[in-house]
């Protein structure tokens, strides 16, 4: 984790002021309906249709086809990120997680062992200057499915490490090092 630098943690954190991260080009605004939040997001409304599916004893991949987080895997894929097979692979291992968590209890899977990371803002922001009404911090870095679960599950707080930005206004940054070719120009990048 080179790209940020511990400010403090673990600490617990609301679920609800939580973002998840926007990368211009790569995330669909439209299907997020310009609302990077947690509650809101296609990742707690995959895992609804994960839980009904588990609770019905069923797995339907035409009902996932129609998600938000499906369609936002699509998106990514026709602009360069990943493959139909990761994104399959994903789903499936959430369903597997889903399925323990609702069996043994989401504390005894690590929530408390393993927290989350959390950006005080949001990365985009502070590395290249990106602004938007919509996009704010704090931002979820790191752990984005589980706070998805927990969400679904009732948990309405997690522990997270709090974290900032190691080199703000840098404009580069090795981790989205694959994403910046598609937004190479926008940001004017160094």
């Amino acid at each position: 984790m080179d790209e940020i630098v511990k400010v403090r943690g673990p600490v617990e954190v609301e679920l609800k002021d939580l973002h998840y991260q926007f990368v211009p080009i790569i995330t669909d605004t439209e299907l997020w309906l310009n609302d990077m939040s947690l509650p809101n997001s296609p990742h707690v409304e995959l895992m609804r249709v994960l839980l009904s599916m588990i609770e019905a004893k069923t797995f339907i991949w035409d009902e996932i086809k129609k998600t938000r987080y499906y369609k936002d895997r699509i998106f990514k894929i026709e602009h360069g990120m990943g493959d139909k097979a990761y994104a399959k692979k994903k789903i499936l291992a959430r369903y597997e997680v889903l399925k323990s968590i609702r069996k043994h209890g989401f504390k005894r899977r690590g929530n408390a062992k393993y927290p989350i990371v959390v950006l005080q803002e949001p990365f985009w922001k502070t590395r290249f200057g990106y602004e938007a009404d919509w996009l704010r911090g704090p931002e979820i870095w790191d752990g984005g499915g589980r706070c998805a679960i927990a969400w679904v599950f009732g948990i309405r707080s997690v522990p997270a490490y709090i974290y900032q930005d190691a080199a703000p206004g840098i404009k580069g940054s090795a981790k989205f090092e694959e994403k910046l070719k598609h937004v190479k120009g926008l940001f004017n990048n160094n």
